[in-house]
């Protein structure tokens, strides 16, 4: 997305070109910022002049169908036609946390007096704040999985298993042609103390059920986690859920601008009372192409929110081998009030 931003930090840093690529089957997220393209190649990023993306033949349909920036196919050897684009430079920044091991040692092969530098943390700084065009395909992705939430809400007494709900959510996510930002959690009864618990296929546990529940669009992704209650809710069950629900609304509130994300889940934790030690993880996280990106908001986090920042806030309390509860929704952190992307009601819906 900010491909200039990146460029005029290459220039900053000495570098006159950058790299990045994507040569494994899992997606290279920043190459995919920058891209919009998801198949084999490798975006030659030049302090000065246009970027562009070198693919097998085999991909350069597809390339030229997807990303806005130059495609060039190379016909017999990469390696080579990457030398002839960027010549010999002696330094070239590369992401080292998604470039692989072995293609970076061809590298140093074929340029061995070549300096590379980690650029890494140069894209992680563009990336956590998103452009208004980024922050209109998080709303949209939000709003798939609200209407998917509710669709799977209304079918609730259908279901027998945990899978039988994964599966519902995994069809509507299919009907709307997107896919899971992440691998779904339905977790009821006791399996809802596990914060990551995978459905089984076992039948649904009386008691609260955490649907922990995210899609993309456009290849940005939502997450959002809601509740539900089998059976009949004890008064101190309500009461618990009740102070969940407080304490995440309250939270919400001191998402603003500047805010320390170590403050924020301090304070999630004292709103919690009592049972905030059995709050066993960070408050939240930012979303982008990526449904776990920084910022981190949790016990060392050094991080401040910042205007345009997308970021979770999922307070949970978790009572080991008897009950979870989990609220969650999705934020933009803008100049006045936060805004929340993530409109399903935050009520238990309770099934009997």
């Amino acid at each position: 997305m900010r491909i200039k931003d990146f460029q005029k930090e290459l220039k900053r840093k000495g570098l006159p070109v950058a790299l990045l690529f994507n040569l494994e089957e899992h997606l290279n997220p920043s190459f995919y910022y920058f891209t919009r393209y998801d198949g084999y190649g490798c975006l030659v990023v030049p302090a000065t002049g246009k970027p562009l993306v070198i693919v097998p033949p085999m991909e350069e349909e597809r390339a030229k169908d997807t990303t806005p920036l130059h495609v060039l196919a190379y016909r017999k050897s990469f390696a080579g036609t990457l030398q002839r684009v960027i010549g010999r430079p002696r330094n070239i920044g590369i992401d080292h946390s998604t470039v692989p091991i072995l293609s970076h040692r061809r590298l140093r092969k074929r340029m061995p007096r070549a300096r590379f530098a980690d650029v890494s943390t140069i894209i992680d700084r563009l990336r956590i704040v998103k452009t208004e065009t980024e922050l209109s395909y998080l709303r949209k992705a939000c709003a798939m999985s609200d209407d998917i939430l509710h669709t799977c809400f209304d079918h609730f007494k259908k279901f027998r298993t945990e899978k039988d709900v994964y599966r519902f959510l995994d069809q509507e996510t299919r009907n709307r042609d997107s896919v899971f930002s992440f691998d779904a959690i339905v977790a009821s009864g006791g399996n809802a103390s596990q914060p990551h618990h995978r459905p089984a296929n076992v039948k649904l546990k009386k008691g609260f059920c955490v649907i922990d529940f995210g899609v993309k669009y456009q290849g940005y992704c939502s997450d959002t986690t809601r509740m539900v209650y089998l059976g009949r809710p004890s008064r101190k069950e309500l009461a618990l859920y009740q102070l969940m629900l407080d304490a995440q609304e309250h939270v919400t509130t001191l998402y603003t601008q500047g805010a320390s994300c170590v403050d924020v889940f301090d304070a999630s934790v004292k709103a919690l009372g009592t049972y905030g030690k059995y709050f066993i993880h960070g408050l939240g996280h930012g979303i982008g192409v990526e449904v776990h990106e920084p910022p981190s908001l949790g016990p060392n986090s050094e991080e401040r929110l910042a205007t345009g920042m997308t970021v979770t806030n999922e307070p949970g309390v978790y009572l080991p081998g008897k009950l979870g509860i989990r609220i969650e929704d999705s934020i933009i952190v803008t100049k006045k009030r936060p805004e929340i992307i993530t409109r399903i009601p935050r009520v238990l819906r309770i099934i009997r």
